[in-house]
Parts: C-alpha cells; sequence; structure tokens
C-alpha cells in the first residue's frame, strides 16, 4: 500500500456511526437492496473510512469474494491535475493519452486533460474539461449500462453509461472518486 493512502486511512480515523457492517454487506453483495446501496454509497461521500473500506474490499478480492494474492491486487488509479480559469495543467504522465504527456513535461495548460486507465480486463477512459471554478468529467466505458458513481466532499451522483459515455458536470475541485459497476476505482484529485 502506498505511504500516501496509508496516511490518509489512518487520518480518516474510524466510521463515527458503525457503518462499516452495511459496506462490507454491499461490497460482498449479501446485501443487495438499491435503498441500502444508495445509502451507504452516500454514507461514503461524507465518510473517508468507510470509502477506503470499501475500495480496499475490491482491491483485494475477486468477484468471487475470494482473497487476492498480493500480485493479483488492483490498485486504486489516481489522476492529479491543477484547475485554471479555462485550462487545466496534468500533475503527472501515468495514464495520459500519447499527446499529451508532453504538457506534463512542460508544466503547459491544456483544455482538456485524456487519461486511459485500466480498470479490471477492461480500459476505460477519462476526460476532464475545465471551466472556471469546476469541471466536467466524462467517462467512456467498453459497454452501454455501465453504471458510474461519483464521490466527493459530500456529495455522490451516479450516471449510467449511454452510448459509451458517463458525465458529470460542475465537478468541484478536491478529492474526486468514480467508482465503476461498484467495484473499479479512479481518484481524480483536482487542486485550484
Amino acid at each position: 500500500m502506498h505511504s500516501e493512502r496509508l496516511r490518509r486511512i489512518i487520518e480518516a480515523g474510524p466510521c463515527k456511526i458503525d457503518m462499516e457492517q452495511e459496506v462490507l454487506g454491499v461490497a460482498d453483495g449479501t446485501i443487495n437492496s438499491e435503498n441500502t446501496i444508495q445509502q451507504v454509497f452516500a454514507h461514503m461521500a461524507e465518510c473517508d473510512s468507510c470509502r477506503y473500506l470499501y475500495e480496499d474490499y475490491f482491491a483485494t478480492h475477486d468477484n468471487d469474494g475470494n482473497l487476492l494474492e498480493e500480485g493479483e491486487r488492483e490498485e486504486t488509479v489516481e489522476l492529479g491535475m491543477k484547475l485554471e480559469p479555462g485550462s487545466i495543467v496534468p500533475l503527472a504522465a501515468d495514464f495520459m493519452v500519447e499527446g499529451q504527456q508532453a504538457a506534463v513535461l512542460s508544466g503547459e495548460a491544456v483544455s482538456m486533460a485524456e487519461y486511459r486507465v485500466p480498470a479490471g480486463d477492461d480500459t476505460v477512459n477519462v476526460k476532464v474539461y475545465p471551466g472556471d471554478d469546476t469541471v466536467s468529467i466524462h467517462l467512456s466505458t467498453p459497454g452501454d449500462g455501465d453504471r458510474v458513481t461519483l464521490i466527493s466532499a459530500g456529495s455522490m451522483e451516479t450516471a449510467t453509461v449511454e452510448k459509451g459515455i458517463a458525465r458529470f458536470e460542475n465537478v468541484v475541485p478536491g478529492r474526486v472518486l468514480l467508482v465503476i459497476n461498484m467495484r473499479h476505482f479512479v481518484t481524480v484529485k483536482i487542486e485550484k
């Protein structure tokens, strides 16, 4: 586990309302009530501890709930950028599409940052478009009907992939977690 992630987990502390069992029940599929799932995701928007618990379940278990070996685990992808009025400055070249990696090396702003990231056996494309104070995030997956949940400080929004894209508009800078089909994770860190 990366030291920065470990530090954030420790700083999060325990859940203040003891929702860990419900979070793990949603993660392992024993809780499948849509109402309860929505309550758990809404809670994770407020509770870093439970969000990390949910992420870690999928980092350590396969689709059948079996514990994965160390080398088989899927890490949460983190994308970093800085928002400037009308443009974005990418902070790392990891997962950026060809042609945009030079912007990272030069520190130049771009009108759209595009990334190609692993999600299980597939790859998803993440495009971030700047506004003055917010961004739009468009996530493309291989299949229509995929469900993507955006969790940020105090808010949660779910979108279904239609015509290949799930769209989130007016996303406030900060740490944003995208959860793809309740199993794969992409963190977008937007500085201002």
